[in-house]
């Protein structure tokens, strides 16, 4: 295999190092490793971020890595095969062939297109000002009883963004459930929320980095995440409608029980929201709620020293949809 023909080989899978470099950087999310199918947040009238699970091939520096790594190796054997014999053979070909292929990724990465401008690669963090006493505001209108947690998973998820291994990314749990039983109207009154997610559902985005995470959370040991809240310390409306709170409540995290601080905004949905998520149902409510994970007070301290930041923040965002009346105090 001649010196030059070599080169080029070699050259090939140099060149799609590069061109993957290129995409890698259009991408912008400087994430480190290949999803072959890269999801997005999209803006939703009713949901404010809906998340689309299909999408285009996102290269990450993984990638990048393998193939400068096939770059050297093409020049390496096609050095070798120099040494040993006047041609090439059979391998010549062959390493013409790997570094032609090479190129098909950058090339698919870039058909597969980008998602659209509005999308974002993380649930937007919701930004609340919570209210700090009395509870001022309700939803009225809304009746009374018990409502369920929609289990659509577009409509449901809980979301951790984690901070480790040199990179920020979101954990999504899914398949919601549970229960709220209270009277929207007056909130001050008696209640009792319960929000439950499998942590066997969480999906960090690349395979191998979501099976660490279910090593972490030790999902064969503890099949449960819960949420519970029995009251609201405040409320408060804010300009859109919405109503905003604060409440104490108790998480059930890889086993543990923890006292968290919960704050987030509820708005009812109206006629023609709930029609266009598909609602049989004249009352439901948007819920957005967050707090945070003290990584020391859970066994996750076991790693603490695999983590960025010593707590790890909560988005919830699910629908509730009236279900029958009931007396909130049962």
């Amino acid at each position: 295999m001649p010196t030059s023909s070599r080169k080029i080989a070699a050259s090939l899978p140099a060149l799609a190092a590069a061109l993957t470099t290129v995409r890698w950087w259009i991408q912008g999310s400087g994430n480190l490793y290949t999803d072959t199918s890269h999801g997005s947040y999209q803006p939703d009238p009713d949901l404010g971020w809906r998340f689309v699970e299909e999408g285009p091939l996102w290269l990450g520096l993984d990638a990048v890595g393998v193939l400068v790594g096939l770059s050297v190796a093409v020049f390496v054997v096609g050095w070798w095969i120099d040494r040993r014999a006047s041609t090439g053979g059979p391998w010549g070909p062959v390493l013409w062939g790997v570094g032609v292929l090479s190129l098909g990724l950058p090339i698919a990465a870039f058909a597969t297109g980008l998602p659209p401008d509005d999308a974002r690669d993380q649930l937007p963090e919701q930004q609340v000002q919570a209210p700090t006493e009395g509870v001022a505001a309700s939803l009225p209108g809304l009746a009374a009883g018990r409502y369920a947690v929609a289990e659509d998973p577009a409509q449901g998820v809980i979301v951790a963004t984690v901070s480790a291994g040199g990179e920020e990314f979101q954990s999504r749990f899914t398949g919601l459930r549970g229960t709220w039983t209270g009277d929207p109207s007056d909130l001050g009154t008696p209640m009792e929320a319960i929000v439950e997610a499998d942590p066997r559902t969480v999906d960090t985005g690349v395979e191998l980095r979501s099976k660490h995470a279910h090593e972490y959370l030790q999902v064969e040991a503890f099949d449960v995440m819960r949420l519970q809240l029995s009251s609201l310390s405040a409320t408060e409306a804010a300009a859109d409608g919405a109503v905003t709170f604060a409440g104490p409540g108790t998480l059930t995290f890889i086993g543990d029980e923890l006292d968290v601080d919960v704050t987030g905004t509820l708005r009812a949905l109206d006629q023609a929201a709930r029609r266009r998520l598909g609602l049989a149902t004249a009352h439901a409510i948007k819920v957005t709620a967050g707090f945070f994970v003290p990584i020391a007070q859970t066994k996750l301290s076991a790693h603490a020293s695999d983590f960025s930041a010593d707590r790890i923040p909560i988005q919830v965002e699910l629908i509730l949809i009236y279900e029958t009346t009931s007396n909130p105090s049962e």
